[in-house]
């Protein structure tokens, strides 16, 4: 039952992530203060993927399971930091996403509690957190749906509604 409930999520979410078109204004331009990579996307340039050696965001909002297929596109999957403040892995990221001038955004982590809605977990079915960063006062469950995990502008974990839009942040294996 639950292997098809989280099917018919990924599917909702495909159909987002194939039709979404509200992002244009999002992708940076040269000009702007803000490192434009030359970019190519094998979908359209509304899904284009700024790309480093480790890590890949999305230019476009997007649903966790969204983020979590578009990670797998990208041959990678959505960010973990599951090693506390001296992760080197979050440090990375933090430079990573400082060098395109991308860190007021929230991103879509790979934490969620959709196995059995209590514990949260790394990936689908993955282990449960063995540490926790999350920002005060969090998690709260706000409305009896939040479920995913994300990563606020400030670094620290929120729990979210998965179809609430925030941006992917993948990391490659």
């Amino acid at each position: 039952m639950k292997q098809t409930v989280i099917l018919t999520a990924i599917l909702a979410a495909l159909t987002q992530y194939a039709s979404a078109d509200e992002i244009k204004d999002s992708n940076p331009v040269e000009g702007e203060g803000v490192l434009a990579p030359k970019i190519e996307s094998r979908i359209n340039e509304k899904f284009s993927p700024v790309e480093g050696d480790r890590f890949i965001v999305s230019l476009s909002r997007m649903n966790w399971f969204a983020a979590l297929v578009f990670c797998t596109e990208q041959n990678a999957k959505p960010l973990s930091l599951e090693f506390g403040k001296d992760d080197i892995i979050k440090k990375q990221f933090i430079e990573f996403i400082k060098l395109y001038h991308l860190q007021s955004r929230s991103y879509w982590l790979n934490g969620n509690r959709l196995e059995d809605d209590v514990t949260f977990r790394w990936g689908l079915g993955g282990m449960p957190l063995s540490h926790t960063d999350w920002d005060k006062n969090q998690p709260d469950n706000a409305g009896g749906t939040q479920r995913c995990m994300r990563l606020f502008e400030t670094m620290m974990w929120d729990d979210d509604d998965c179809f609430v839009i925030n941006y992917a942040a993948c990391q490659k294996y």
